[in-house]
């Protein structure tokens, strides 16, 4: 790791350098994956996406069933599942001819005191349990 210094000036005052010169001496480290964890939040930043995310905390489900859930076009939510897989919210499992979302592990989880969390690395988003379990019901149950 590169050592960084300030300089004193002969008058004892601090020696001021431009920003991009001390970054060149010592890089700011990026801890948390600043671009990943930036992708991650624009993925769940849309209201159908959030939806999806809070349907999928109940249990795993196949893109139609989302979308009878959602009263969604399948098609829509086939594309906002592959935003969230490609983000690594999301992650799929073909059974049969169906292939089930479920969300990642490492990135969901469930909590205490009614409060999930999805953690990005960076920060995590607390999520209340929600009151969708009249609405995730078993395909063969409705």
């Amino acid at each position: 790791m590169t050592e960084c210094r300030v300089e004193e000036s002969w008058a004892g005052a601090i020696l001021l350098t431009i920003l991009v010169d001390l970054r060149k001496k010592c890089p700011l480290e990026d801890s948390f994956s600043s671009a990943e964890c930036s992708e991650r939040l624009k993925a769940v930043a849309d209201p159908d996406r959030l939806m999806i995310i809070q349907v999928l905390r109940e249990r795993s489900q196949c893109v139609s069933d989302l979308a009878t859930v959602l009263e969604k076009e399948v098609t829509n939510i086939s594309h906002h599942l592959q935003i969230l897989k490609n983000r690594g919210i999301v992650t799929s499992q073909k059974s049969g001819k169906h292939v089930i979302y479920s969300l990642a592990d490492g990135v969901f989880i469930r909590g205490k005191k009614q409060v999930d969390k999805l953690d990005f690395g960076c920060c995590k988003i607390e999520l209340p349990q929600n009151q969708l379990k009249q609405l995730v019901t078993q395909p063969n149950d409705r």
